[in-house]
């Protein structure tokens, strides 16, 4: 008993400590949601404009394994398609992060034909295959979350050349306004992975320590990828171009020490943060003093600023940076400084855009203000974190420690309080919450042992009483000696002292027991003859041969019991007699094919959405697949806003107060 009771209890602590401390979860404090998740980067940089550090996702049954990129913009998850390698080029499914074959998954919903509108201001445009399929985060083996029945866009287009995994929440609408699917954040927030519709991202680089991985994390952020601060970034009110800042300066310090202010303008422009693309697209003006500072020359024709190598080995001994001054507005209020290295622009672009690989610069040329935009270039140096259901975000600089750890900070859902939460749940341990975090293990872990031993200790001490008690009240009980009654024995006979006297006739004495002879044994003979079979000759050593005989019965005839009439079991005939009864025996055997009779088990419901409704996507649907490289024939609907009840700012309507984006908490003004 104490042994059972002991590996229970050990059971029972190890179990409380596991609660506490696997899985990066934590034990969570009461009122918190599930923690945020890390997608775990791929360790290869991929892309034909960069390169970039790349994520793994799975995507049909059986899962395939593919390397995306992050973007901001795309709600859906993009994946490339086998119409977008020609046979010739062996290396290219390898190139554009692997290839998705819609044909061998058995999970694939084809859903049509439709135009990639996403860039459409940029003039980047295309087609896509669309459908449903099971998408799961990680490499395979790496236990990240599986969703079902997500938006899938198989695309062709050079123009994106890897595939795109969207954190942006919009949904997606195939038919029209009214049957809307979610997008893949949403997904994970309503089957309780994520605590809130919000990611950080930083895009990583090649230049820093000895390659930095980029990092992604969905429902928070990596406090350990950024130097925080105070300034919280609203949403503006195109919800096609929602991320956007404020750049108030472009400053550049040449080598004779001298600032200059590269956006050329007296006041500041709104630009669009967006991951999708590479580059920083600016005013034709900003374009022109950065040709001047770097000695850049325009390519036409590629719309790219390649460098040669000899210019490129200048550059990277004069080293110059780069600082983005960012507010809220174009000009005014708090800022916040982004330095860009001359390495972070120091990029490299290869087929199908140029044959060779070739060294160019990430600047673009806007032809109007709707094209002014921050790139993944950007996000080499700056670490964004995007609340979508509050509706604000942030940008800040990222810090290069010589040993990057990951502090996963979750963003817990909005609530009806006008107030910032407090403190955001950790689902990686600091120094404070990994202390508090044991303290509860050991104490949860002792709380049980005690409760268990003091249970087994009870049953012991209860057995041990009942044992003792028992033996002293036991005693061995004696059957009583009937002296009323005569007791009788039945007649006997001496044993025989040698095989001489098996043929003597033995008179048994009146009375050879200590007791009366039963009178039914009075009338019986005193003399019996006792007789023991011998065996031949070699069992007597004088060799005789010994006559064998039967033993005597008594005088008294058998007396057959009364009984009816009945058929023998053996007859005189050779054959043998029967059995009498029933001439047949009737059963009811299974037969083949019988089956138990069950009722089938409904299918459980989806689960049911989150209280929030987002516009749909303009997505329209496309007759046939011609066109996957162009726009012809291609309509597109004006789509609506995605967070009901937010003011033309782009403000929440659940309660104006900011993200806990950073460990500096601002209060709502």
């Amino acid at each position: 008993m104490w042994t059972i009771a002991f590996v229970t209890a050990v059971w029972l602590a190890q179990f409380s400590w596991l609660t506490c401390v696997s899985g990066g979860a934590g034990l969570r404090e009461r009122g918190t949601g599930p923690a945020a998740i890390s997608v775990p980067p791929t360790e290869a940089f991929d892309g034909n404009d960069g390169p970039w550090s790349s994520f793994f996702i799975q995507v049909g049954t059986p899962a395939q394994p593919l390397r995306v990129l992050v973007s901001t913009a795309v709600s859906a998850t993009w994946v490339i398609i086998s119409a977008g390698c020609p046979a010739s080029v062996t290396t290219c499914p390898s190139g554009r992060g692997g290839i998705y074959t819609a044909n061998t998954s058995s999970t694939w919903e084809d859903q049509g034909n439709y135009e990639l509108y996403i860039e459409e201001n940029l003039d980047i445009v295309g087609a896509g295959i669309f459908g449903n399929d099971t998408i799961s985060l990680g490499a395979p083996g790496s236990g990240g979350p599986i969703l079902q029945n997500q938006i899938i866009g198989g695309i062709a287009a050079e123009q994106f050349w890897l595939g795109m995994l969207g954190v942006n929440p919009k949904p997606t609408n195939f038919t029209n306004f009214t049957s809307e699917q979610s997008s893949y954040m949403v997904s994970l927030k309503e089957q309780d992975i994520i605590p809130s519709v919000s990611f950080g991202y930083t895009a990583g680089n090649q230049y820093r320590l000895k390659t930095v991985l980029g990092s992604l994390t969905l429902g928070g952020y990596d406090s350990a990828r950024f130097a925080p601060n105070d300034l919280s970034f609203t949403f503006a009110p195109d919800d096609s171009r929602d991320l956007v800042v404020g750049i108030q300066a472009i400053k550049y310090v040449d080598e004779s020490q001298n600032s200059h202010n590269l956006l050329n303008s007296s006041s500041g422009i709104l630009a669009y943060v967006d991951s999708t693309v590479p580059e920083i697209w600016l005013p034709k003006s900003a374009c022109a003093a950065f040709e001047n500072a770097f000695g850049l020359v325009y390519d036409p024709v590629n719309k790219l600023y390649p460098i040669n190598s000899t210019w490129h080995s200048t550059l990277q001994s004069r080293n110059p940076n780069v600082t983005f001054t960012i507010g809220n507005e174009a000009s005014g209020g708090a800022t916040v400084d982004i330095v860009l290295p001359y390495a972070a622009f120091d990029l490299e672009a290869s087929w199908p855009k140029y044959p060779n690989n070739t060294l160019y610069f990430p600047l673009q040329r806007a032809e109007n203000e709707t094209q002014f935009t921050l790139g993944r270039t950007l996000l080499q140096e700056a670490y964004l974190i995007v609340d979508w259901e509050r509706g604000n975000f942030s940008l800040s600089q990222c810090i290069w420690p010589d040993s990057l750890g990951q502090n996963l900070v979750a963003i817990p859902p909005p609530t009806n309080s006008t107030s910032p939460p407090s403190q955001p749940s950790t689902a990686s341990t600091t120094s404070g919450s990994g202390s508090n975090t044991m303290g509860i293990a050991v104490g949860v872990a002792l709380g049980v042992l005690f409760v268990v031993s003091a249970i087994a200790l009870f049953f012991v001490l209860r057995r041990q009483k009942a044992r003792k008690l028992a033996g002293s009240t036991a005693r061995k009980v004696e059957l009583d000696i009937d002296t009323q009654r005569p007791r009788y024995e039945f007649p006997g006979s001496q044993p025989l002292k040698s095989d001489a006297e098996s043929t003597q006739l033995l008179t048994r004495p009146p009375s050879f027991h200590d007791k009366e002879i039963h009178p039914a044994f009075a009338s019986a003979p005193t003399t019996v003859t006792i007789s023991e079979l011998k065996g031949d000759d070699q069992q007597s050593p004088s060799g005789s041969t010994y006559a064998r005989h039967e033993m005597y019965g008594s005088s008294f005839a058998p007396v057959e019991l009364p009984a009816a009439d009945h058929q023998e079991l053996f007859s005189s005939s050779p054959e043998p007699a029967h059995l009498s009864g029933p001439s047949s025996l009737s059963s009811t055997p299974l037969m083949d094919g019988d089956e138990l009779d069950v009722s089938p088990v409904a299918r459980a419901s989806g689960a049911s959405p989150i209280g929030r409704s987002y516009g749909p996507s303009p997505l329209d649907r496309v007759a046939s697949l011609r066109g996957l490289f162009g726009r012809p024939g291609y309509r597109r609907q004006e789509s609506a806003d995605f967070l009901p009840g937010s003011s033309s700012g782009g403000n929440p309507g659940d309660g104006a107060f900011f993200s806990p984006i950073s460990p500096v908490e601002k209060e709502a003004e």
